[in-house]
């Protein structure tokens, strides 16, 4: 079974939005930039206490809509006309 994949693109701008900078974003959430980096990229997961932490600082009011938004892929063929 492969591991779902998210789409933290919203988060990502909503980081941007309050710290500037995924860097400053980190500090004070406590963690390093490569950790945050990971986790937007799939590489790492979100702990709970992370991300309770991470709406408290973004003043994000429902989680749902920044960490589990699940990345959906386009199933289709690009068939050349003759």
């Amino acid at each position: 079974m492969k591991a779902q994949l998210y789409d933290y693109s919203k988060l990502r701008g909503r980081i941007v939005e309050k710290y500037s900078t995924i860097t400053a974003f980190a500090e004070v959430l406590g963690v390093s930039f490569s950790v945050i980096s990971m986790r937007l990229h799939n590489k790492a997961y979100w702990p709970q206490p992370d991300i309770d932490k991470a709406c408290e600082l973004l003043d994000i009011a429902d989680p749902m809509e920044y960490f589990f938004v699940r990345v959906v892929k386009d199933n289709f063929t690009n068939e050349a006309t003759a």
